[in-house]
This record gives structure tokens, sequence and C-alpha cells, in this order.
């Protein structure tokens, strides 16, 4: 069951880097202003870039009021944002951080 009822859904790749940016960027506007999920089981490398566009899509469906999650966080892509320093901008429920 989807963390989110009644969610779209976007299962992210194994490689968020730059290339994938542009296309996850286009497909979170088309998006805007619906509950999203974003499913991250398949993530194990993650780019700085990837890291922050989530961030901020995150704060700006927080300020649509509207839910996003990012679920089933791969362990390598809980490190990568922990290295960011970004880990309770996007998992702030989860207790990543440890």
């Amino acid at each position: 069951m989807s963390a989110l009822d009644g969610a779209n859904s976007i299962t992210l790749p194994d490689d968020l880097s730059g290339a994938f940016c542009e296309a996850l960027k286009a497909d979170l506007l088309a998006r805007r202003g619906q509950p999203l999920e974003l499913d991250a089981s398949n993530v194990v490398r993650c780019g700085g870039q990837a890291v922050q566009l989530l961030v901020s899509a995150k704060r700006s469906w927080a300020s649509d009021g509207q839910p996003f999650a990012i679920v089933n966080p791969e362990a390598d892509f809980i490190r990568i944002v922990q290295l960011t320093g970004l880990q309770d901008e996007l998992f702030p429920e989860s207790g990543a951080d440890t």
C-alpha cells in the first residue's frame, strides 16, 4: 500500500545523475499540485544536483499544502543524502540519520 493514498507515483532509477535530473524536473512540474510519492528503492547513485532537486520539490509541495514522500530509500541513497547534510529535509520522519 502506498504511503500516500491516491498519490501519483514516480519510480526513481538506480542512477540519479545530472542527465536524469532534467527529465525528473519536467515530470515533477507536470505533477505539481497533486500528492506525490517517489519510490527510491532502486537508487544506488545520486548526484548533488538530484538531491537539491528533491529538496526543492519537497519544499514546493509543502508550500502548496500537498503531500510529498520519498519511500523505500535504498541504503546507498540514504548515505549519499547524509553526506549532503540534507537527510532531515528529505527523511524527517524516518530517522535515516542513524
